[in-house]
């Protein structure tokens, strides 16, 4: 690879990658699929902004293993500025494939 397309893919991938924004009940999992197990899952976390505002927020979920290969859950998030009234924020589809077994690969 040359250096022009090392530094061309610098590039690309740090203004892709730039901002990420997350909800104080927002977290990072590893996505291991059981078939037919049933999951009912809540999150919940405060954050506080640069002006000293704080937030609240949640997540309500419910997850179910279809196949060895295959999970679906369904999520509702929620919150609130401290001092406001709790309002539904998004709601949330979410599918999960595993293409390979748990442990198979070193990166997981």
């Amino acid at each position: 690879m040359t250096l022009r397309l090392k530094f061309s893919a610098f590039l690309i991938s740090a203004f892709v990658c730039s901002a990420a924004h997350a909800d104080p009940a927002d977290y990072i999992f590893s996505p291991v699929v059981e078939h037919g197990e049933r999951e009912i899952d809540s999150k919940a976390g405060i954050a506080q902004d640069r002006n000293g505002r704080s937030f609240w927020g949640g997540k309500l979920g419910v997850e179910y293993g279809f196949t060895p290969w295959w999970s679906s859950e369904a999520t509702v998030n929620f919150g609130r500025e401290l001092g406001e009234s709790t309002r539904v924020h998004s709601l949330e589809w979410e599918n999960r494939f595993q293409f390979t077994d748990t442990g198979e690969q070193p990166y997981e």
